[in-house]
């Protein structure tokens, strides 16, 4: 057994992965992407210990990280202000607002839009980011973000490896592109002035950027 699945089997035996596994079944009627149990606990710690109290998502996709998100700060015992997850697949929109309100979880404003026009209307900023969207497009979206993202506010960007594409030698040309791009946002937001950002290995890999300047 490795270190990761000795590490995976201690955290699926609490409460979280039931919850987990919850949010994914609810009216599983077509494949929808999830962020991964590990990435889930990441993300409820994080806001459990910071206490943000502006939220924006970028892709609800599932539900889960929204969700995991959410109960970090209900168990914290902090509101926030506003939480705004972005959706612009109807479907994964309608089951959304569904999942919301079956766990009542209704500070959660969920948008069916596109995440690029409401970047460019966007004029409020956020203590607290995630970005799980197109991997391809995530170059273009840091400017913006770090724009609306609040001094000592926090970034995290999931799926940075790519599922272990982006360090690859012979890539298939399907994601040769891809992973073109997606190396050019990692290399980019590492050597950012303005941000302290912190790669990890958890699920398909994670960025975390702390706004300093």
């Amino acid at each position: 057994m490795s270190i990761t699945d000795y590490l995976d089997n201690l955290n699926k035996n609490n409460f979280f992965y039931d919850f987990y596994n919850e949010i994914l079944s609810f009216e599983n009627i077509h494949f929808i992407p999830a962020v991964r149990f590990e990435t889930a606990l990441f993300l409820y710690n994080t806001t459990f210990l910071n206490k943000p109290l502006t939220i924006l998502e970028i892709g609800f996709g599932s539900g889960v990280s929204s969700f995991f998100i959410n109960k970090g700060l209900i168990d914290s015992k902090i509101m926030p202000n506003s939480f705004i997850s972005l959706e612009r697949d109807n479907n994964r929109f309608n089951r959304g607002k569904r999942l919301i309100e079956k766990y009542n979880y209704k500070n959660i404003e969920l948008l069916n839009i596109d995440a690029f026009y409401f970047l460019s209307q966007c004029k409020n900023g956020f203590d607290f980011i995630f970005l799980d969207a197109v991997k391809r497009e995530y170059i273009q979206y840091l400017e913006k973000l770090k724009t609306i993202l609040n001094k000592n506010g926090i970034l995290i960007c999931d799926n940075i490896l790519f599922n272990g594409k982006i360090v690859e030698e012979n890539i298939s040309p399907k994601y040769k592109n891809g992973v073109t791009l997606l190396k050019e946002f990692n290399d980019t937001i590492c050597k950012d002035k303005e941000l302290n950002t912190f790669f990890y290995n958890i699920g398909d890999g994670l960025s975390l950027s702390i706004k300093i300047d």
